[in-house]
C-alpha cells in the first residue's frame, strides 16, 4: 500500500490537506484502483500503478482544489551516471522558478521496496515525508551515499546501500498558494 500512501502524502506536502481531505484522497485512490485488490496490498506496485495512481490524484485535485496536480516521470528513459549527479538534478527539480511547490516520488529497491516522497535537498543530503518510517525518523533526511544505482551492492548486509531506482522518479508540481 506504501504506493497510495505515498501519492497521499505527496498531495498532502504539495496541498498542505487536512486529514479529512486525506481521507477523501485515499479513498478516491483506492477507487480509481480498485481492480488492483487485494493484490497491491500484499505485493505492492510498479510504475504502471503508480500512473494511475497519479491519474485518479489529478482528477482528484482538480475537483477538491479547483486547480491541476501535474506530474512527470523525466528519467523514464534516461540515466544519470552517479547518486550525485541525480540528486543534483533533483534538486533543481525541487525548486521551481514559478512559485509553485514540488515533490518527487521515488522508486527505492532492495531492502526498502518502497515507494517515498523527496521534499527537498539540501548539502549532501535528501529530505522525505513518509509515513512508513523511511528514513530515519528522527531526521526525515539521507546522505546521498545511502544510495546505491548497482544491484549488486543494494541489501541488508552490512556494507550495503539501498537501490535507487532512478527510472521509477516522479515529479509533482502544484500551483503556487
Amino acid at each position: 500500500m506504501c504506493a497510495v500512501y505515498t501519492v497521499v502524502n505527496a498531495c498532502k506536502l504539495l496541498f498542505d490537506h487536512s486529514e479529512k481531505m486525506d481521507q477523501q484522497l485515499f479513498k478516491a485512490l483506492c477507487l480509481g484502483i480498485s481492480d488492483m485488490f487485494p493484490t497491491i496490498v500484499f505485493d505492492g506496485t510498479e510504475v504502471v500503478g503508480v500512473r494511475r495512481l497519479l491519474g485518479a490524484a489529478v482528477d482528484w485535485t482538480r475537483r477538491a482544489h479547483r486547480c491541476d496536480l501535474i506530474w512527470s516521470q523525466p528519467l523514464f528513459r534516461q540515466n544519470k551516471e552517479t547518486v550525485e549527479d541525480y540528486f543534483d538534478w533533483l534538486r533543481g527539480e525541487l525548486k521551481p522558478a514559478d512559485g509553485g511547490r514540488r515533490a518527487a516520488i521515488l522508486g527505492l529497491g532492495k531492502p526498502w521496496e518502497h515507494w517515498t516522497v523527496a521534499r527537498a535537498v539540501r548539502g549532501g543530503r535528501a529530505y522525505y515525508f513518509d509515513s512508513w518510517g523511511f528514513p530515519d525518523p528522527k531526521t526525515d533526511s539521507t546522505a546521498f551515499s545511502y544510495f546505491t544505482f548497482d544491484k549488486g551492492r543494494a541489501g541488508e548486509a552490512r556494507n550495503q546501500k539501498t537501490l535507487l531506482m532512478q527510472h521509477q522518479t516522479f515529479i509533482l508540481a502544484a500551483p503556487p498558494r
